[in-house]
């Protein structure tokens, strides 16, 4: 569901990138093919590519300037999810279960502790060799990020972003991809951001494996 709402909020920001209300950059998507473009006065805007997740319609966005430098780029759901029920607190979870276990002459404790390790095992990613540069151009950022599958189950989308100072969104966005165990998928761009040198960054990533699973790894870096 996180990752949903973080496609949604991509789709948000091309809109107040272009100046145009929700709804009306959605009716015109959806009238898109792949490889279509939409022109704007400032913009133009490229449908990549329209995929799948979690049985939402995914839309690969980029949105070019009127010097054709592209600004942005990302997967996009173009509808706002729908909230889902919480489930119960995994902590209550756990103290119910220990309880049972004790009464069960402590059976099932055992047994949680094995499954929450292979777990652990089985989806971790980390972030190696992130670097940001603030480029004397005014308004651009060098992004080099390095992310390293340390599972044991393939990646086949990764999101790697990072906020600048005004709070603006930029990465990389990596779908149907063949991420495998102890291998890195190393990307670098530059982007229209605005960032200050010697401040601090949070790099987030998250990522899905082919099983469906999810993890997400947080770094945070001091610009150049």
């Amino acid at each position: 569901m996180k990752l949903k709402n973080k496609y949604y909020s991509y789709f948000q920001y091309f809109c107040k990138d272009i100046g145009i209300s929700e709804n009306a950059l959605r009716e015109n998507i959806q009238k898109m093919k792949p490889k279509d473009r939409l022109v704007f006065k400032e913009f133009t805007l490229l449908l990549e590519s329209i995929g799948q997740f979690q049985n939402e319609k995914t839309y690969v966005l980029k949105l070019f300037n009127k010097n054709k430098k592209c600004i942005r780029n990302g997967p996009t759901i173009i509808t706002k999810p729908k909230k889902q029920r919480r489930a119960m607190s995994p902590f209550i979870a756990t103290i119910i279960l220990i309880a049972i276990s004790i009464a069960g002459a402590g059976v099932i404790l055992p047994s949680l502790t094995d499954i929450g390790n292979s777990a652990g095992q089985n989806t971790s990613c980390y972030l190696v060799n992130i670097k940001l540069y603030e480029i004397s151009t005014p308004s651009q950022a060098y992004f080099i990020t390095q992310l390293q599958n340390s599972g044991s189950i393939m990646i086949t989308d990764a999101n790697i972003t990072f906020k600048d100072d005004l709070d603006a969104e930029f990465g990389f966005y990596e779908s149907a991809i063949s991420l495998l165990p102890g291998t890195d998928l190393l990307k670098n761009q530059t982007f229209a951001g605005s960032i200050t040198r010697a401040s601090p960054y949070l790099v987030d990533a998250w990522v899905t494996y082919e099983d469906g699973s999810q993890a997400n790894c947080v770094q945070k870096i001091i610009a150049s």
